[in-house]
């Protein structure tokens, strides 16, 4: 069974899913599966939520990274028409900034 919630006729806030076990013909609830759009209940951007908290609150993001942590605290930039397969995460060279700039 498919369940959903409609924000608008094209948006939708919420989608869920029933799992069934279909075994000798009889169907038995297994589990739910519940997709949420998260950042349509957020009432600002996650920019300014993270510029919110202090920095000395991301702990467990301060000992993995250390000072690095910083970069991982401001809006940045990511080529997403240069991701177009899961290979390329696998790389480990730099591009140039003309990489960066969306068609």
């Amino acid at each position: 069974m498919f369940d959903c919630s409609p924000n608008t006729e094209e948006k939708y806030i919420r989608f869920s899913e029933r799992i069934y076990d279909n075994k000798n013909g009889n169907y038995k609830f297994k589990y739910k599966i519940r997709l949420i759009d998260s950042f349509k209940f957020m009432d600002r951007s996650l920019d300014k939520l993270v510029n919110n908290l202090e920095p000395n609150k991301f702990i467990h993001t301060r000992q993995t990274f250390g000072d690095d942590c910083k970069l991982l605290l401001r809006k940045g930039v990511f080529p997403y028409d240069r991701f177009d397969s899961f290979e390329k995460f696998s790389e480990n060279n730099f591009h140039h900034k003309k990489h960066f700039i969306q068609s």
